[in-house]
């Protein structure tokens, strides 16, 4: 339950909140580590943005090594610290970190390509651009964030390829593609 709901977070094929509920109601016989991640991963669901933080450093502090923790830290910095008054940027120390522990981590590397494309941080939305082109060859995060490097290098001829492929993909897949690439190129940024 836990994994359908973290790894349904963009899909919005299912109800995350009620599979995350469902992961902390069938918890009591995990390991204790599962359980910690349930409970973060569940408070942040909830919207218990400051107890879902206490949990997931309290979680990194126990077992540093869980990619899983900072990544979903990581997106809770990057999703609601503007609404909190703090820093996006506030995630990418944990992002970097999944990263070094797992450098095909697909949704880490697409949530820093998306931070550090926010920070104009161009060379390494390339980077991350490169990155799953090898990790996760023509899947959705993919086109969104190559589609988006193409358009903060401004490279109309790549820019031209991805879009030559867009009638191929979903609905969502190319509207997170065009509103990524449109709110972090450049000209939008400076604007």
């Amino acid at each position: 339950h836990l994994m359908k709901s973290m790894n349904n977070e963009y899909t919005y094929d299912t109800d995350d909140y009620a599979t995350a509920l469902a992961a902390a109601r069938f918890a009591d016989g995990l390991p204790e580590r599962d359980r910690s991640l349930i409970n973060a991963f569940v408070d942040q669901m909830s919207g218990r943005l400051d107890r879902a933080e206490q949990g997931y450093l309290a979680h990194l502090k126990r077992w540093p090594d869980e990619v899983r923790a900072m990544y979903h830290l990581a997106t809770m910095y990057f999703r609601w610290n503007p609404k909190r008054a703090a820093p996006m940027d506030q995630a990418r120390p944990y992002l970097v970190q999944a990263l070094e522990l797992d450098p095909d981590y697909v949704p880490a590397v697409h949530t820093l390509a998306r931070l550090d494309a926010a920070y104009g941080r161009l060379e390494s939305v390339g980077e991350m651009a490169e990155t799953m082109e090898r990790a996760a060859p023509d899947s959705e995060w993919s086109v969104e964030v190559g589609t988006m490097a193409a358009f903060a290098a401004d490279d109309s001829e790549r820019i031209q390829e991805l879009s030559a492929n867009f009638a191929d993909r979903s609905l969502v897949t190319r509207l997170y593609s065009i509103y990524s690439a449109l709110r972090f190129s450049p000209d939008v940024r400076a604007a």
